[in-house]
């Protein structure tokens, strides 16, 4: 029997099939399975103690020191927004 993770991986190739018909009927059809399979889904991952979902990877915010903190020199910014003549 196929495990959580190959369900998720089907609805995904599902959904993206889905957005690339140009067939209504088609594109419904997709997203129906893909439910289905979605269903499955989390099913088995919450019948094996797992979230419903598996979560992202947590990003580091962008303002951490080291990132970008640089300042900038005020006749590079001045130059930067000084109006056309």
């Amino acid at each position: 029997m196929p495990d959580a993770n190959h369900y998720l991986r089907q609805v995904n190739a599902l959904l993206s099939m889905s957005l690339g018909t140009s067939n209504p009927v088609v594109a419904g059809r997709l997203w129906a399975i893909a439910e289905e399979y979605l269903a499955k889904a989390v099913k088995l991952r919450v019948d094996n103690g797992l979230p419903a979902l598996p979560r992202a990877a947590r990003l580091q915010p962008l303002d951490q020191s080291g990132i970008d903190q640089e300042p900038i020199e005020a006749p590079r910014l001045r130059a930067a927004v000084a109006p056309v003549e």
